[in-house]
């Protein structure tokens, strides 16, 4: 059986390491694509890989990686009003 390819490498989290260090926009726009390959993309995997059991525990569940009704009903779950201000 082939060893699995890990969706989250050491560049990942080296990138988060240097997106400490450099938490500005201009690091950020010098980096987006290393965002995108090291960040966005294995996150997006997952989530294909984990939307059929999440859709399995809640058919309405957003699972297409976009923010939206998820984040709003978990703060309405949880009592936050901070979006009704």
């Amino acid at each position: 059986m082939a060893k699995p390819t890990p969706l989250f490498t050491r560049e990942t989290f080296r990138f988060f390491q240097e997106l400490g260090r450099n938490n500005r926009k201009a690091w950020m726009d010098e980096n987006r694509s290393r965002y995108q390959s090291t960040v966005v993309e294995p996150l997006r995997h997952l989530l294909e890989e984990l939307s059929p059991a999440i859709l399995e525990l809640d058919s309405q569940f957003e699972v297409t990686g976009r923010r939206g009704s998820n984040c709003e009903s978990s703060s309405k779950m949880a009592g936050d009003n901070s979006s009704n201000k």
